[in-house]
């Protein structure tokens, strides 16, 4: 089954918690690892491994969402088999829409293999967010720990269209494509 990639699907308030709520549950779960393994004092030195200190740690943060982006589209061209003029960039900024002034999105123009999909939405939570936690958690790393923590933050912009894939598959499914 192929899904659309871009449903047009609103979430509602309850899933916008839903899609907070799993991120964040994350990411205090690898803080509290780290601090009761390592204690919080040495977590909250992870800015010191920058060359600027506090300064370059929104930098990070700005790197990390960047590269967020940019494995979404290397998974869309590999996993989801598509060519780079199919696949859709999208970022902006309108600060009258909410909480969440910068919009971002990264994805295919045409319908792809739902198991692709959901590969595809998955791929920057571990490789930058599960991995660099867990390799600051093994190694003691603040500095890998933080990214992590913020990797695992920004899969609140992936859940939603993931478990609209799984909820509601009449509304994303769409025909193969031929040829």
């Amino acid at each position: 089954m192929y899904v659309d990639p871009d449903p047009e699907c609103h979430e509602d308030g309850w899933g916008a918690a839903r899609s907070t709520a799993v991120g964040a549950t994350v990411a205090l779960a690898v803080v509290g690892a780290y601090a009761a393994t390592y204690g919080l004092d040495r977590y909250l030195t992870y800015a010191d491994a920058l060359p600027a200190g506090e300064l370059l740690q929104f930098a990070v943060v700005a790197a990390v969402l960047v590269a967020h982006e940019a494995v979404h589209a290397v998974a869309y061209a590999t996993v989801g088999r598509c060519s780079w003029e199919e696949i859709r960039v999208e970022a902006g900024i309108d600060f009258g829409d909410g909480l969440d002034p910068v919009h971002h999105s990264v994805h295919p123009t045409r319908p792809v293999r739902r198991t692709a999909y959901w590969l595809c939405l998955a791929a920057p939570t571990l490789l930058l967010g599960v991995v660099p936690a867990a390799v600051g958690l093994a190694t003691g790393s603040a500095l890998a720990t933080f990214v992590g923590i913020v990797g695992l933050l920004l899969v609140s912009t992936d859940v939603g269209p993931a478990v609209t894939a799984w909820r509601h598959p009449d509304r994303i499914a769409v025909p193969a494509p031929s040829g």
